[in-house]
């Protein structure tokens, strides 16, 4: 690199480090951040404590609500339930099962953990498996 270049980089980095400093003045500081006056900041504060309903939440046109409405999975429990012992730990339910295999087949999830992920991210899903 010729000196000459050199030295224009260096001005320009001089240059871009002294606007962002009048950038910076420009805006008011309060709290410990830079605000503009009509910009507006969420501040995110997770609440303990919810209060909603699923069903609420899914619009009565969704695909899993209707499916929900439409589908008797009862006869799931009489025809597995001679694959369960007596002993051990009490398994997942037979038709939540089902269920999240036909969502891993609806919305293509090629493993079981990628079912499981988008499951626990949308609010449609769990209202059709049952999970709050």
């Amino acid at each position: 690199m010729s000196k000459r270049k050199l030295e224009q980089a260096t001005h320009y980095s001089i240059c871009f480090i002294a606007f962002v400093h009048v950038a910076q003045l420009l805006y008011k500081y309060k709290n410990g951040n830079y605000l503009c006056y009509m910009q507006g900041q969420k501040a995110f504060e997770e609440k303990l404590f919810t209060n909603f309903q699923l069903s609420d939440r899914v619009p009565s046109d969704n695909l899993y609500r209707r499916l929900k409405e439409i589908l008797d999975l009862r006869f799931l429990y009489k025809t597995t339930a001679s694959y369960y012992g007596s002993e051990g730990q009490e398994s997942i339910d037979p038709t939540v099962f089902f269920k999240l295999m036909l969502v891993g087949y609806l919305e293509n999830l090629g493993s079981d953990r990628r079912i499981i992920t988008t499951s626990s991210m949308r609010l449609d899903i769990l209202f059709f498996i049952g999970y709050n």
